[in-house]
């Protein structure tokens, strides 16, 4: 699974792999580039939730990068991106 393009930002999933337990992590980026300034903002975000395989947690973190986008997270969002 790789990056996807939601609203006008890129979301690339970024799971690391815990060595003590097996899990995965979810992490992604989120990129957003603007013609005018020549220029890609990118943030990158994380949550708690762990996954027993490394495509739950990319399919995770691509649904987690949309509700940041949309603003359903609270305390994360994609407004210094913008």
């Amino acid at each position: 699974m790789g990056q996807a393009t939601y609203k006008g930002f890129g979301i690339s999933p970024a799971p690391a792999h815990l060595v003590e337990s097996g899990k995965w992590t979810l992490n992604v980026s989120i990129t957003k580039h603007h013609d005018s300034r020549d220029e890609t903002l990118m943030n990158q975000y994380s949550a708690e939730n762990t996954f027993d395989t490394k495509e739950e947690a990319e399919s995770a973190a691509l649904e987690f990068g949309m509700h940041i986008i949309d603003g359903l997270v609270p305390a994360l969002s994609v407004d210094e991106l913008l």
